[in-house]
C-alpha cells in the first residue's frame, strides 16, 4: 500500500468555529438577556423562554449559513476523488453492534477506510482495504445514533460483510459511480443493521404531512422571531412596544419584518424538501 493516509480535503476555519458549537454559545449570550429581562417583564417567565428558545435556535442558524456553501465545496472536492465521510462496522467480528468514523475512498474493485478521532478529528491508525465489495439489497435508514439523517449501505466484501453508513449523497456516489448500480430497485431481502434479513423498499423522504407540517412551523416561526426581535428593537432603544414614534417606530418594524422573513425561509426550504413531486 503506497498510500499512509487518506487524504480529504481539510475543514476550513469557519467549519472549525461551527463544530466547536460557537455560533450556538454567541445566540445564547446575545439572547439570554433579552429572556431574562424585557419578555420576562412583557409575557411571563415560561412564555418568554419558550419565545427565547426557538429565537436562539433561529440566530444559531442563521449564524451557521457561512458554513454550508464551504462545506458543499469541500464535500464537492472530495467527491471528485471518491472520498466521503461514513461510519462502517464489520459483520461476525468483535467489532458487531460498535461503529467506527472516519473516512472512505471508493476505488475499483476496493474500498478504503481509515478511522478519525473524535466527531472533527484528525485521521489516525491504518488503512482498511476492502476487495471486491458488492452492494447487498438496497440502502436503509441509518439509525440516529450512527449517522444522523444517513443510509446505510450493506456489503459483501473479501473480509466478510460491511455495514456503511454515510449521507444519501456519499451512498449513491459509492453504488452508482463504483459499485455499478442504482438504489431504485424493487423489494428485495436486505440485511439490516441489526443483522436481520427483511423485505424493504427504497424510501422517499417526500412526505405532504411533513410538506404542510414545515409550512405551518415557518409561519408560526416568522411570527415569534418577528415579535421577539420587534421587543428586542424597542428595548434597544429604551422605550415600550407602541410608545416608540418617529424613525425608531419604523426601524423596529422594518427589522423585525426582516428577521421574520428570515426565519420563515430558513423553514420552508426544509419544507421544499419534503414536498412530493406531481
Amino acid at each position: 500500500m503506497n498510500e499512509l493516509t487518506l487524504k480529504p480535503t481539510p475543514r476550513s476555519l469557519v467549519e472549525k468555529v461551527y463544530d466547536a458549537n460557537v455560533p450556538l454559545f454567541l445566540a445564547v449570550v446575545l439572547l439570554m438577556p433579552l429572556v431574562l429581562g424585557p419578555l420576562t417583564d412583557a409575557l411571563g417567565y415560561w412564555p418568554a423562554v419558550g419565545i427565547g428558545a426557538i429565537l436562539i435556535a433561529v440566530v444559531s442558524v442563521i449564524l451557521s449559513l457561512p458554513v454550508i456553501p464551504l462545506r458543499r465545496r469541500r464535500v464537492g472536492r472530495d467527491a471528485e476523488q471518491g472520498i466521503f465521510e461514513c461510519v462502517h462496522r464489520e459483520q461476525g467480528t468483535a467489532l458487531k453492534g460498535r461503529w467506527a468514523r472516519g473516512y472512505a475512498k471508493a476505488e475499483p474493485g476496493r474500498l478504503l477506510f481509515q478511522a478519525k478521532t473524535g466527531l472533527a478529528g484528525s485521521l489516525t491508525g491504518s488503512i482498511e482495504i476492502y476487495a471486491a465489495p458488492a452492494l447487498v439489497g438496497v440502502p436503509v435508514k441509518a439509525p440516529w445514533s450512527a449517522f444522523p439523517r444517513g443510509r446505510i449501505a450493506t456489503l459483501k466484501t473479501d473480509r466478510g460483510t460491511v455495514d456503511l453508513a454515510a449521507t444519501p449523497a456519499s451512498i449513491d456516489l459509492l453504488v452508482n459511480r463504483f459499485l455499478g448500480g442504482g438504489t431504485e430497485q424493487p423489494p428485495v431481502a436486505v440485511t439490516a443493521a441489526d443483522g436481520r434479513s427483511t423485505m424493504v423498499e427504497a424510501e422517499t423522504k417526500r412526505s405532504l404531512g411533513r410538506y404542510w407540517t414545515l409550512v405551518l412551523v415557518a409561519f408560526a416561526g416568522a411570527f415569534v422571531v418577528g415579535l421577539a426581535v420587534a421587543y428586542l428593537s424597542v428595548w434597544i432603544m429604551g422605550g415600550r412596544m407602541g410608545e416608540i414614534q418617529g424613525v425608531g417606530k419604523y426601524v423596529a418594524i422594518v427589522v423585525s419584518l426582516v428577521c421574520a422573513c428570515a426565519a420563515y425561509a430558513i423553514v420552508l426550504r426544509q419544507a421544499f424538501k419534503f414536498k412530493p413531486t406531481k
